[in-house]
C-alpha cells in the first residue's frame, strides 16, 4: 500500500480470484476511530455465474483467553457477489 500526507491507497496489480473479499481500512488517533469497507469481486470474464467458493476458509478451531479479541475471516469468491450470514450454534448472529 502507499501513503502520502492524507492520501492512503492499496493497489493490487494483476488481480486474481483469490483477491475477492471484503477490504477495509481503519484510521485511529487519540480522538477516535473510523473505518470503511468495500467488496471486491474479480470478474473472470466468463459471462457466466459462479457459485460461492471459499478461497480462504476459517480454521477448524480457535482458542482464546477470556476478555481477548477474536476476529474470524473467510474469503468467498462468487459472481454475482454473495450474501454472508454468520451463525453460532446454528443461530444467526445479528
Amino acid at each position: 500500500y502507499e501513503e502520502a500526507d492524507d492520501f492512503h491507497s492499496l493497489e493490487i496489480n494483476d488481480t486474481r480470484p483469490e483477491h475477492c473479499g471484503t477490504y477495509s481500512i481503519v484510521a485511529t488517533n487519540s480522538s477516535g476511530t473510523v473505518s470503511c469497507k468495500c467488496d471486491l469481486v474479480v470478474d473472470k470474464g466468463l459471462r457466466t455465474y459462479l457459485g460461492p467458493k471459499f478461497v480462504d476458509k476459517l480454521d477448524r478451531s480457535y482458542s482464546v483467553q477470556e476478555g481477548s479479541e477474536l476476529r474470524l475471516r473467510a474469503v468467498v469468491c462468487a459472481y454475482p457477489a454473495v450474501a454472508i450470514t454468520w451463525l453460532v450454534d446454528k443461530l444467526v448472529l445479528d
